[in-house]
This record gives structure tokens, C-alpha cells and sequence, in this order.
């Protein structure tokens, strides 16, 4: 960890969020919250904005760009938003206010899809999956560039980057490539990283710059919030919360996750909790079917979240 990070990390781990919540560390489970006073069963502990978010790749043109905001019914059922970029055909809004607050951003990257045709070429060679999250980040490199967030936010989140499968780490190569063609179009720096890491990944990238990137989509992949329809749990955007990434998972939780019609979560305690009771959610609230399994359950967590899970209802 260099000087700065570690200046970030101890200011980050003593910083109060809330009068209810506290950030620790732990030496099996990392960075963490847990309560600073007693809660009471209801409450709501804390609240986050999206950093930066974007609509499914199946969602775009019926969910709007900018404000991402939950559809009324089942995305694929609904008409297209009004207003849209005349270059591309990668974003729509759902007014002109949106449109105008997006231009910013938008014109930028527009160029760059349009201008860049073996960018563009691998990101429409993308799965769903894959085209939102690069998406997701290119919209935070864009942001990082003129100013308006800071890309240590994301920077500073844990990656694991040597514990990816091998198959899993492959399928980021590409995306870590289009992230490379911004960044240089951008002429933008990206902050520094350790040589353990950039040696590790250098026999999947033998570039440092695309190193760099390729850790970004690691972060992306172990931070980020899909964004569901409250009424059917349908995914329709996918969301990067740089406070609410250290709610630790429980497969009982004791904190509900509840996310407004903007993509803000809240969390509200459960139960009655003690003062320095460990807070914790699920990662898989949007997959019920797998509380009632405890093999699919524990393989889900490790795949995806790249930890065994040692939680009261898996021991």
C-alpha cells in the first residue's frame, strides 16, 4: 500500500458515516461496518447515492441515461424515451432536462464510440453483461476526467486481484482494452499501482496501462450494485455506491437494503442491534431461491464474490 493510500485508508476507517454506523477492519473480512451506539429494529443506519450509474444494455432507450431512474413496468415493455443522442444510438432520456444535464458527459464518450472503431467494435461484441459494467466505467473514467467525481472513490476499493479464476479474469481483458482506448483518447492519468499487482496481471495484459484498467473492472465487479424493479426484481441498471460497498454479507443479515425509484439505498436495521454488532447484508437478496440452498448458495458466493462463507446459517 503506498503512502497515499494508506493516509486514505486510515482517514477513511476513522470517519464516522452516520451516528449510527462505523467503519472497522477486520483481518479475515477487510474494511466493515458496525454499529457505533444501539439500534433500534426499524431504523434507518445509513443512505448512498449512486456515484455513477447506467441503464442494462437491454434497458437502454427505455430507461433514461442520465437519471436512471426505476421503470414503471417491465423495461422491455415500455415505448422508447423521447429524447436521444443523434450520433449514436447509446443513450435516450426520459426529458430534455436530462438530456442537457448528460450533454457534458455524453458528447465526449459519443466521440469516442463513434471515432474509435475497434472500441466500438468489442464493446457491441459484448455480452450483456459485460457491455454494462464497461459502460458503468467509462462513465466513471469520464467523470473523473472533468472533474466532477473522484476517481480515487473507486480507486481505493479492493479488487482481489489474485484470487479471479483465470477463465473469469479472460473475459475482462477486452473491456480493460476499450477502458485503454478512453483513457488514452483522454489523455487521462490513472493513479499508480502497486508492481506486485501490474507484475501479476502482466502475462494477461503485457502492458502496463491496460493493467491499470483491467483493475478497474476488477473493482467494478466486486462493487457495484445491480439496480432491480422494486415490484418484480427485475434488473434494469447496474450502480457503483462508494460508502455502502462495506455492508459485509450475511446469508441472515441483519441490515435490509431498499432502494428508492432514484437508485439511492437505504438500510434499515432488522432487529435490535448492540452497540459494535457487526452490520451486514445479503448478497443475495435479489436470488431468494438460494437461501432455501446451501450448496448453490455458498457456490454462488464464491464464484461471483470470491469468499467462503462462514456465516451462522452456512456453518
Amino acid at each position: 500500500m503506498s503512502k497515499v493510500d494508506g493516509a486514505l485508508e486510515e482517514q477513511h476507517t476513522s470517519r464516522r458515516l452516520s451516528e449510527m454506523l462505523v467503519l472497522k477492519s477486520d483481518p479475515v473480512k477487510g474494511r466493515g461496518y458496525a454499529a457505533q451506539i444501539d439500534i433500534q429494529k426499524g431504523h434507518k443506519v445509513f443512505e448512498d447515492v449512486p456515484f455513477c450509474k447506467t441503464p442494462d444494455r437491454e434497458c437502454v432507450g427505455k430507461v433514461c441515461s442520465y437519471c436512471v431512474h426505476e421503470p414503471s413496468s417491465t423495461p422491455k415493455d415500455l415505448p422508447l424515451l423521447p429524447f436521444g443522442c443523434a450520433q449514436c444510438d447509446s443513450v435516450r432520456y426520459c426529458s430534455q432536462e436530462c438530456q442537457d444535464n448528460d450533454l457534458q458527459i455524453h458528447s465526449s464518450e459519443c466521440a469516442f464510440l463513434m471515432g474509435n472503431k475497434q472500441a466500438r467494435t468489442l464493446l457491441d461484441s459484448f455480452d450483456e453483461y459485460r457491455w454494462t459494467y464497461t459502460m458503468l466505467l467509462l462513465r466513471i473514467i469520464t467523470n473523473a476526467y472533468v472533474g466532477t467525481k473522484d476517481i480515487y472513490e473507486l480507486w481505493n476499493c479492493c479488487d482481489n486481484y489474485d484470487a479471479w479464476p483465470v477463465s473469469k479474469l479472460e473475459t475482462m481483458v477486452d473491456p480493460a482494452r476499450v477502458l485503454k482506448a478512453w483513457v488514452e483518447t483522454l489523455g487521462y492519468s490513472l493513479p499508480p499501482v502497486d508492481t506486485k499487482i501490474t507484475d501479476y496481471l502482466h502475462p494477461f495484459t503485457h502492458d502496463t496501462q491496460l493493467s491499470k484498467c483491467l483493475l478497474m473492472v476488477m473493482k467494478e465487479e466486486n462493487n457495484a450494485f445491480g439496480l432491480y424493479t422494486r415490484a418484480k426484481q427485475e434488473s434494469y441498471g447496474l450502480a457503483f455506491f462508494p460508502k455502502a460497498i462495506y455492508f459485509n454479507h450475511a446469508c441472515e443479515p441483519n441490515i435490509q437494503r431498499v432502494q428508492l425509484a432514484n437508485g439511492t439505498l437505504q438500510f434499515v436495521a432488522l432487529k435490535d442491534l448492540p452497540k459494535d454488532s457487526e452490520l451486514s447484508i445479503s448478497y443475495v437478496a435479489a436470488a431468494p431461491q438460494l437461501l432455501l440452498d446451501d450448496q448453490k448458495r455458498k457456490s454462488h458466493l464464491k464464484e461471483y464474490f470470491l469468499f467462503d462463507c462462514h456465516c451462522l446459517l452456512c456453518q
